[in-house]
C-alpha cells in the first residue's frame, strides 16, 4: 500500500464528551471501506459535527473533515434529510447541489439514479420510509464524492426495502470509499459491515483498534440491559445460548451466540441493551 496516501480515517488522542463517555485514543484506518459497529458509530457524527470532541483530533483523508465535505470530496448520507417536511424533494437536493456549485440538473440525475425521478415534486414529509432513505442517498451522491459517510442506511427497513437500498448502494459504492455506522441488530448493516476492509468496535467505553470484520467478534459477551432481563435470558437460552447471571440483576454473561443475535433478542423482548462487552475485556462494573 502506498504510504504517501493519507489514511481514510485517523484519530489522535481522541476522547468524546457527552452523556455516554467514549474514549477513542489513537488509531489509523486506511480503508477504503470502514465499518463503525454499534457504539463506535458515534465516530461518524464527529466527521459532521465535532462539538462532542472533548480532546484530541479526528482526520478524514488526512485533514479536517469539514474541508473534505465543503469541497465535495466526501459527502454525508443521513438516515433522513434534516429538513422540514414541507420542503419538496427536488428543492432539498437542489439546495445541496447549489452549495457544491452544481445545478438542479445534477440533483435530478442523483434522484434518477436512486429511483426517485417521479417523486421530485413530493414533499419530504409525504415520503415513505424507503423513499426517504433513497432521498438521503441521492443527497449524498450529487457531487460525485470520493468518500461516502453513511449513517445506518438500513435502519428500520424491512427485507424488501433493504433489498432495494442494497441494489442502489451496490451501484453507487463501486469505486468509492466509505465509512458506515452499522447496527449489529440490523441484517443489512451486518452485511455491509462484513464487506468492509476494516471495522471499529467499542468495548465498554473504549473504542478498540481497527480489525478485519468477522461474523463473530467474541466467544462471549457481558450484557447490561435496562429493565427486567429474565425474558431476554430465557429467549437466548431457547436459541442455544449459555447464560450466566451476575450479582447485578441487570447484567449477565452470554456464550454461544453472536452479538447481533443478542441485540435482536433484546429488541424482540422490548429491552434496551446498554452495554455489550466482548469477553476478555476488563469490566470493573460487574
Amino acid at each position: 500500500m502506498d504510504s504517501s496516501i493519507p489514511p481514510l480515517l485517523e484519530a489522535r488522542s481522541l476522547v468524546l464528551s457527552g452523556k455516554h463517555h467514549l474514549e477513542v485514543g489513537s488509531f489509523v484506518a486506511r480503508g477504503p471501506k470502514i465499518a463503525l459497529l454499534d457504539e463506535a458509530g458515534r465516530l461518524l457524527r464527529l466527521l459532521i459535527d465535532p462539538s462532542s470532541i472533548k480532546s484530541g483530533t479526528v482526520l478524514l483523508l488526512g485533514r479536517d473533515p469539514a474541508l473534505s465535505l465543503a469541497e465535495g470530496q466526501a459527502a454525508y448520507i443521513p438516515t433522513s434529510l434534516p429538513l422540514p417536511g414541507s420542503v419538496r424533494v427536488l428543492e432539498a437536493l437542489s439546495l445541496s447541489a447549489h452549495l457544491l456549485g452544481l445545478s438542479k440538473s445534477d440533483a435530478r440525475l442523483a434522484l434518477s439514479r436512486c429511483r426517485l425521478s417521479a417523486l421530485d415534486s413530493k414533499k419530504l414529509g409525504d415520503l415513505t420510509r424507503l423513499q426517504a432513505r433513497l432521498a438521503s442517498i441521492a443527497h449524498g451522491i450529487i457531487g460525485e464524492p470520493k468518500v461516502l459517510l453513511m449513517e445506518n442506511v438500513f435502519a428500520d427497513l424491512d427485507e424488501p426495502e433493504t433489498a432495494i437500498v442494497q441494489a442502489v448502494l451496490g451501484a453507487e459504492l463501486e469505486g468509492r470509499s466509505y465509512i458506515v455506522a452499522c447496527a449489529s441488530s440490523d441484517p443489512g448493516s451486518r452485511t455491509l459491515g462484513l464487506e468492509s476492509d476494516e471495522a471499529l468496535r467499542a468495548a465498554g467505553n473504549m473504542v478498540l483498534p481497527p480489525t478485519r470484520p468477522e461474523p463473530e467478534i467474541a466467544p462471549g459477551y457481558w450484557v447490561s440491559c435496562l429493565g427486567e432481563v429474565a425474558p431476554l435470558t430465557e429467549r437466548l437460552r431457547s436459541q442455544g445460548a449459555e447464560v450466566a447471571r451476575s450479582p447485578r440483576p441487570s447484567v449477565f454473561f452470554v456464550k454461544s451466540v453472536t452479538g447481533a443475535a443478542i441485540f435482536q433478542a433484546a429488541k424482540e423482548t422490548g429491552l434496551v441493551v446498554l452495554e455489550l462487552t466482548p469477553s476478555g475485556v476488563r469490566r470493573d462494573s460487574v
